[in-house]
């Protein structure tokens, strides 16, 4: 999962999930993201908002604040660089304020109604899809075959989706309120064209936007340049696969239709097409609203925490039934992020989350790897699911975390194929993580909130987690005891 600046973040694919070969070096994750702050304003006393607010942006120096409508309340305060923690402590002492803290940072870890496919896939690679078995969706699949499905959405919140992609062409979700390439916000949301999702990229980090240790594409300053930092477009990153088989490692193009990063990876698990080209998705109905928090050809650079959570104000009001979040936050404290996840269930939205790579116990603080854990890895809510990755065995995967009391469910993330070996690397070919666990449940859950419409999403989680298949070796080590049973999930 992606930090935010403020509170960095990543995507939970893994630095342990097979990280990018090649291009920058990683770096050490800042502490936060330099030049902002978060006040939260106390709810007990609203008389005294105003002047709490005139105070705080006096002290700031700042004209005007950034406020999020998921989370009354809370601003987002420019400071000056190297203050962040000094004005974190005064303005906490201000009447009305109930806390404060520095933003964090984040980074990866790794259409209308459609007649339901049969049980046999017929795609090129759906024998490598071993997990169909493990999570009886071949059975789930049978159960529904036939079945007129009513569209469904799913947010991927992540390194974009390319949308263009064969597999994902006629599953992406589409803005109704939004005309295509007018260079214009139809639906007055803030967004210019937001037709399949949008981006939200914050750099605070970045003085050089073509420095080396920055930019896979540094060294061709017009690349470079047209590459960066990217618009409001969640197009993912899609290299120049002919280059790469040169050994060439080049910039991107956004309009082809080749295999993209880790978030077209994880959007392709939960609906690529039943089409004989290469995977198969989880049902024909869903569709994949993209929500891009990396600024494109910036593989090593964190996003911060409130992009994280304008992401996930996008998709709550835009109509999403379910998050799916293979980011993280990797500093801060995180505050801000959980209220966000938190006010998610007064929209009725089942939130997905990736529990990590960093083969921790997350219930225990003291663990030896625990310091890699952020609180919202440990944010509980009953329309939340944490989920671990297992192994070809039904073991937890060597890399994923675990916990008795956090971690819900598992469900497979260990060579996971996504793609044939004709695109960009590491995210074709076969693929290891929680990022890759994370989108089974994603697509699970719309396809049983898709046959169950009224059902809430607190109810949703329960039977989740209720009809995971029980795993002795896993009892210990989820809520649940178990792996995703699909198609337990959708029997009657």
């Amino acid at each position: 999962m992606l930090v935010s600046a403020v509170v960095v973040a990543a995507p939970a694919f893994a630095q342990r999930d097979g990280g990018p070969v090649g291009g920058p070096q990683a770096r050490e994750v800042p502490a936060f993201a330099p030049g902002s702050m978060w006040v939260k304003l106390d709810e007990v006393v609203p008389a005294a908002h105003d002047a709490t607010m005139r105070m705080v942006r006096a002290l700031a120096g700042a004209e005007m604040t950034k406020t999020f409508w998921l989370v009354p309340g809370l601003h987002l305060v420019r400071v000056p660089v190297g203050s962040e923690r000094a004005m974190v402590s005064l303005v906490r002492e201000l009447e009305g304020v109930a806390w404060t803290s520095v933003e964090g940072v984040g980074g990866l870890i790794q259409a209308g109604m459609c007649e339901q496919p049969g049980r046999v896939p017929e795609d090129a690679h759906a024998s490598d899809q071993y997990w169909l078995d493990t999570i009886n969706l071949r059975d789930a699949w049978a159960r529904i075959e036939g079945e007129q499905l009513t569209a469904i959405t799913v947010a991927v919140i992540d390194s974009g989706v390319n949308y263009n992609h064969p597999e994902l062409v006629n599953n992406m979700w589409v803005n109704p309120d939004e005309i295509a390439q007018n260079a214009v916000d139809d639906d007055l949301n803030g967004i210019i064209d937001d037709i399949h999702g949008a981006a939200f990229i914050s750099m605070p980090f970045v003085l050089e936007p073509c420095d080396l240790t920055f930019s896979t594409c540094a060294w061709d300053a017009v690349l470079c340049a047209s590459c960066q930092p990217g618009t409001g477009d969640p197009q993912d990153a899609v290299q120049d696969v002919s280059q790469t088989f040169l050994g060439n490692q080049t910039c991107v193009d956004y309009t082809a239709t080749g295999d993209g990063q880790h978030g077209t990876a994880c959007a392709a698990i939960i609906a690529s097409a039943a089409n004989e080209k290469a995977i198969r998705g989880f049902s024909c109905n869903i569709n994949i609203m993209a929500i891009r928090l990396f600024a494109r050809c910036f593989d090593d650079y964190p996003f911060t925490e409130s992009s994280y959570i304008d992401g996930i104000q996008y998709a709550a009001g835009e109509g999403a039934s379910v998050i799916s979040n293979s980011v993280q936050l990797l500093s801060g404290t995180g505050l801000a992020l959980q209220n966000a996840i938190k006010n998610v269930a007064y929209q009725d939205i089942v939130f997905v989350i990736g529990a990590g790579n960093e083969a921790a116990n997350v219930d225990d603080p003291n663990h030896p790897n625990a310091a890699n854990v952020f609180p919202p890895q440990r944010f509980n809510g009953d329309h939340v699911l944490h989920v671990g990755a297992s192994d070809l065995q039904d073991d937890a995967a060597a890399f994923s975390n675990w916990g008795a009391s956090t971690v819900d469910l598992f469900a497979p993330g260990v060579d996971i194929r996504v793609y044939d070996n004709t695109g960009v690397f590491p995210y074709s070919g076969f693929v290891s993580g929680t990022s890759f666990s994370t989108p089974m449940v994603s697509g699970a859950v719309a396809v049983y909130r898709s046959l169950n419409p009224s059902v809430s999403a607190a109810d949703v989680v329960a039977r989740v987690k209720q009809t995971s298949r029980p795993v002795p070796a896993l009892n210990s080590l989820c809520e649940s005891g178990g792996i995703l049973n699909v198609d337990a999930l959708i029997a009657p």
